[in-house]
């Protein structure tokens, strides 16, 4: 049918975006690596901050990803950690409606700007299996499957401490390892942990010095006006 055949064009259409949008990444990735090599943190971190602005194809806000099959959204694959698959969806659930929008006949790009929505929100799907149907609801969460986006957020995470800016580098860290958990990485997920130890230190030990720095100047004016009342003292003798 006409609507069928739309569908796979807008499908077709998606995959080259996808393919364009991963091929920017990996150039606006390597460029920032190849700065962070040479020192030149500022520019790493805007390479790898349009890097990360491509982040949206690598979720669609809960965890999975979907596919039209005749007329109706087949949930094909989930993010391991995600709140899609800690409520139970599972490949091959049909989402019948989005909000208690019927999903029938919608586009691919239709379900994925109904499921999006701002971090910590909720959706709410109607999910159909082949006895039943059932009501799920989701909080959306910030997605990155793919294990470059944890390294984007590591790598900037780093180049941000290089300029000073901890507080921006421990929510790289921060993310990083949020990322790398979803993934099972546990080697990386402990060497983010032990980076952000080492900043959060970093910050407790400047936070020390500043206090000691504060004292040491109530010191020395106390000092001064002990030795003025001293030496008025002595004047007046």
């Amino acid at each position: 049918s006409s609507t069928q055949e739309w569908i796979k064009t807008l499908e077709e259409i998606q995959k080259l975006v996808a393919k364009n949008n991963w091929q920017n990444f990996n150039y606006y990735r390597r460029q920032g690596n190849d700065r962070s090599k040479l020192e030149e943190y500022s520019e790493a971190i805007a390479y790898y901050t349009k890097a990360l602005s491509e982040q949206k194809f690598s979720g669609i806000g809960v965890g999975l990803e979907i596919n039209p099959v005749n007329n109706t959204v087949v949930v094909t694959k989930i993010v391991k950690n995600s709140s899609a698959i800690k409520a139970g969806i599972k490949t091959g659930d049909r989402i019948l409606a989005i909000d208690q929008q019927p999903t029938i006949n919608m586009s691919p790009g239709e379900v994925v700007n109904l499921i999006r929505g701002q971090t910590g929100t909720q959706v709410t799907l109607l999910i159909g299996r082949e006895d039943h149907s059932e009501e799920i609801t989701l909080a959306r969460t910030s997605i990155a499957a793919d294990s470059r986006f944890a390294e984007v957020y590591y790598n900037r995470g780093i180049a941000y401490s290089e300029v000073g800016d901890n507080s921006k580098a421990l929510e790289d860290l921060q993310k990083a390892a949020e990322l790398y958990q979803q993934q099972e990485n546990q080697q990386m997920y402990q060497q983010v942990q032990e980076k952000l130890q080492e900043l959060n230190d970093s910050q407790k030990n400047a936070g020390v010095y500043i206090l000691l720095g504060g004292l040491a100047i109530v010191l020395v004016g106390l000092g001064a006006i002990f030795a003025v009342q001293k030496f008025r003292n002595v004047s007046l003798k």
